[in-house]
């Protein structure tokens, strides 16, 4: 659900998102990875992704959240729609921002 999110915006082209507590994430690795994060992104003809393989089990929503962005990026390039480069560098300014104020908060 959150590589379709992430999907979403990409496509929509927003500049960004927003995980609101990411202190639910699983930060010491106990929770079994899902298999299906990236089924739905299986849907445009002529669109080859390549889709990352896990070796980390830890923060799984945020490494989904920046995995979703970079293959959202590449089907948006393929498909010849927008400015991926453009979007691609305000979304993970962004998301880089976020991440570091949330694990800055989580460090007090």
């Amino acid at each position: 659900m959150v590589a379709n999110q992430m999907r979403f915006m990409v496509r929509r082209n927003l500049a960004g998102t927003v995980a609101v507590t990411i202190d639910r994430d699983d930060f010491s690795g106990n929770c079994p990875l899902e298999s299906d994060t990236f089924e739905d992104f299986l849907t445009d003809e002529g669109v080859s992704l390549d889709f990352p393989e896990r070796n980390e089990t830890t923060f799984p929503l945020l490494r989904t959240i920046n995995e979703a962005i970079t293959v959202s990026l590449d089907e948006l390039s393929q498909l010849g729609k927008g400015n991926a480069s453009h979007i691609g560098i305000n979304i993970y300014m962004n998301f880089i921002l976020i991440c570091t104020l949330m694990l800055s908060l989580l460090s007090f």
